[in-house]
């Protein structure tokens, strides 16, 4: 019995030595609200862990300590972002996706501290934005033409004569308009959009390169 009770002890400790070979690491956000312990952490909808712990970072922000399932640990390389995101249908609640940037780098080690991502939301709708303006226009050629179509109809007077000639110096500004705003877009506005989006970009990189913590009171989880 001594010799069974023996190789069942060493069997309890080995498999107490290699139970947990599941990756931990520390991601750092600027504000982890949303987060709580046991929100998932999800790689293109699969669940592959799961936040263990969030702590205030006495450099600001918060350390949020995750677990990643051990078949699921190549995901986390020194390339991949650890984006917090809304949950899907859970107002209020987030959750962590690592996006893998190139396939078969080196896992992270275990407890490695990691500076996370967020993915903004709020952004200028450019498409809507444009759709709006292309339909102010049309509304406002359709005004134009129904204008226009009337003023054909209306009896022949000295009245409508007068209203013809203002429609035509009318008529002559918009396209005059017309004109100038095409030109003015392309020789000002147009070379200051660039200029600013190049300026944004290059600060983009610079953040990107040196992601600095934002300052902050330290909160209690």
């Amino acid at each position: 019995m001594s010799g069974i009770r023996t190789v069942a002890v060493l069997g309890l400790l080995f498999l107490g030595g290699c139970g947990d070979q599941n990756l931990h690491l520390k991601v750092h956000y600027r504000d982890a609200a949303g987060l709580v312990p046991g929100s998932p952490v999800i790689k293109t909808a699969a669940v592959i862990g799961t936040v263990e712990s969030i702590e205030a970072d006495p450099r600001g922000g918060d350390l949020v300590g995750i677990e990643i399932k051990r078949s699921f640990a190549p995901a986390a390389t020194a390339a991949s972002r650890f984006y917090l995101v809304e949950q899907p249908g859970n107002p209020g609640k987030k959750q962590i996706e690592v996006e893998q940037g190139e396939p078969g780098g080196p896992v992270l080690a275990e407890g490695s501290t990691v500076e996370g991502s967020e993915r903004f939301s709020g952004l200028p709708p450019f498409g809507e934005l444009f759709r709006r303006f292309g339909d102010g226009l049309k509304g406002l050629r359709g005004q134009l033409e129904q204008f226009q179509d009337e003023l054909r109809k209306a009896p022949d007077s000295e009245e409508a004569k007068r209203l013809q000639e203002e429609w035509r110096r009318l008529t002559d500004e918009l396209q005059k308009a017309q004109s100038q705003a095409e030109e003015s877009f392309k020789k000002d506005l147009l070379p200051k959009l660039e200029q600013e989006m190049n300026r944004l970009r290059e600060r983009l990189k610079e953040y990107e390169k040196n992601p600095a913590p934002e300052k902050k009171e330290p909160r209690t989880i």
